[in-house]
This record gives C-alpha cells, sequence and structure tokens, in this order.
C-alpha cells in the first residue's frame, strides 16, 4: 500500500469528500488529490498531524502513516515522527547498526519490542 491509497482509504472510510479534508487539514482539493494519485510526495509533518487528527488514527495507525509518508521522498528518509528521538539518541544508531551487522530477522526484532513492551524500564535486560 501507498501512502496516497492510506490517505484514500482513510477518507473514505471516514465518509470525507476531497474538499472537507481540504478544509480540515488547511490544505487545497488539488494537493490532497495529488498525493491519494502519488503524483505528490507526503506533506510535512504538522500536515501529517492534521491527517491523523482528520482520521482519529490509533498509535499504529498513526505510525503506518508515517512510515508509508517517508516511503515517498525521493531520498531514503526515517519516518518524522521518530525523527527528533534517532537523532537525540545515539545508542539508537548503535542499536540498528548492530542489528544489520547481525542480520537480525523481524521474529528477533518482535520478540525485542515485546520484551521493552511488558518489561520494567530498569529490567529490560
Amino acid at each position: 500500500m501507498t501512502f496516497g491509497e492510506y490517505i484514500y482509504e482513510k477518507r473514505k472510510k471516514n465518509g470525507f469528500t476531497i474538499r472537507e479534508l481540504s478544509g480540515m487539514i488547511s490544505a487545497s482539493p488539488s494537493y490532497i488529490s495529488g498525493i491519494e494519485r502519488g503524483t505528490r510526495t507526503a506533506p510535512n509533518s504538522d500536515i501529517l498531524k492534521k491527517f491523523s487528527d482528520a482520521f482519529a488514527l490509533s498509535d499504529e495507525e498513526e505510525a503506518k502513516m508515517m512510515d508509508l509518508a517517508a516511503k515517498t521522498k525521493s531520498a531514503p528518509t526515517v519516518p518524522s515522527d521518530i525523527l527528533p528521538y534517532i537523532n537525540e539518541n545515539n545508542i539508537v544508531h548503535k542499536a540498528i547498526r548492530t542489528a544489520m551487522q547481525n542480520n537480525i530477522s523481524d521474529d528477533e526484532w518482535e520478540k525485542f519490542i515485546e520484551h521493552i513492551t511488558n518489561t520494567e524500564p530498569k529490567n529490560y535486560f
């Protein structure tokens, strides 16, 4: 699924016309149409947040939207919702490089995520 397809799907699910959505996020109808058709890249983080609010996205849905938005950029980019955290925490760089060097599988990442989600912060390991 592309970012544009995701926005289209959420707009239809919420019963919004392009014009209604454009008023909610302060963007032109042609801009939203271009996003949905894939002729425009994803907007900045402020507009993405407005999409999230308009669609009342869950945290998981918002994360998916951010990931899809990042894929629309011509240069590889990190989703805007996590970029500040990554930039402020060099240990994240080390963790990702270590995972890459060790070819960590999706299953191993899922176990790690489950572990840190269900563990008290001081008892990760």
